[in-house]
């Protein structure tokens, strides 16, 4: 049984919505929302059983954590801990990324975590806005961990993994079943007697916990809660005791 605080990223550019989310998520957990000083701090690594890196939008993210931050998670998870990076937070912990390409809110850049030597690249199934949620989809992914299974799961703005075979300390947990060339959606990286997660979709979304009158989640919603179930099951299997 593992013990121990689940902390989980709270600072500048985190999306608030994914925070909600991630409270229901580990509702039954020891949950501490960190800052980004008390990242820096390291105290945090003594009793950490995971840190969580959430969606929202990733440049803040190196502005504050640049240099110390990312150190400290680094050898965090080099010496035994477990990283979950959800959307921005897979993002980020990618050597290199390229967000939106060619348009006005692109970002391309390398990152310092670099538990995924290559490159993540997005928004996968449609175009991210910020201020709506007109690029939201039930994407529908195939995992494959104890058996391969697919269902849908919410996905917005999230990334793929670019030729993630090629890198011996990463494993496929998933792929996006709606494109042809069914691009890695979730990915393992084995790094140092640690590992990260880092995941293109949003498995930690609750469909009860979205707005079903917004006009660009109303038609999913339905989808998703037909899966809810399966959600549950994967999200034992990918975090073990963390998600009891």
């Amino acid at each position: 049984m593992t013990t121990g605080m689940i902390y989980i990223y709270n600072g500048p550019g985190v999306s608030k919505v994914g925070i909600q989310h991630l409270k229901k998520f580990f509702e039954k957990k020891s949950i501490h929302f960190i800052s980004p000083k008390e990242v820096l701090n390291g105290a945090w690594t003594q009793d950490a059983a995971l840190f969580v890196m959430p969606g929202g939008a990733d440049l803040p993210y190196t502005q504050e954590l640049n240099g110390r931050g990312n150190t400290v998670i680094r050898d965090y998870v080099e010496n035994g801990g477990f990283y979950l990076g959800i959307c921005a937070g897979a993002y980020y912990a990618g050597k290199n990324l390229a967000f939106a390409k060619g348009t006005a809110i692109e970002v391309i850049g390398q990152r310092e975590l670099s538990f995924f030597e290559g490159l993540v690249e997005g928004p996968t199934l449609a175009p991210y806005d910020y201020d709506t949620y007109e690029g939201t989809r039930a994407a529908f992914v195939e995992w494959n961990l104890n058996q391969k299974t697919a269902f849908h799961v919410f996905y917005n703005g999230g990334g793929h993994f670019i030729n993630p075979e090629r890198y011996l300390n990463v494993k496929i947990l998933a792929t996006y079943k709606d494109l042809s060339n069914q691009p890695a959606a979730v990915i393992e990286c084995l790094i140092g007697n640690g590992k990260a997660i880092l995941s293109g979709v949003h498995f930690e979304y609750d469909p009860a916990l979205l707005d079903a009158t917004d006009p660009y989640l109303k038609d999913i919603i339905p989808i998703l809660k037909k899966h809810e179930f399966k959600r549950m099951d994967l999200v034992k299997e990918l975090l073990g005791s963390r998600a009891d």
